[in-house]
């Protein structure tokens, strides 16, 4: 078995996913591309670790304060990528 583990900053990075069950329920993700948590109706399973209970709890986890930009391609060529 393997188990990925993913840093808060790759959670807020994944695409939102509804999942495959029939349990649906208001859920929250963070949309990485416009940097605001969105609500969505979550199946209840086999979605990823971009899911909150609440708005407040995503924001929390994911505002663009508490995630960093990518590193441009700049910054990885030069090795200068700042905080």
């Amino acid at each position: 078995m393997v188990t990925t583990s993913f840093s808060e900053q790759d959670i807020c990075r994944l695409p939102q996913e509804t999942g495959n069950c029939a349990e649906f329920r208001e859920r929250w993700f963070f949309d990485y591309d416009n940097g605001e948590c969105h609500r969505f109706m979550f199946s209840g399973c086999n979605g990823n670790e971009n899911n909150f209970a609440s708005f407040v709890e995503c924001e929390k986890r994911c505002s663009k304060e508490s995630v960093p930009e990518e590193p441009t391609e700049l910054q990885f060529k030069t090795g200068k990528i700042l905080s």
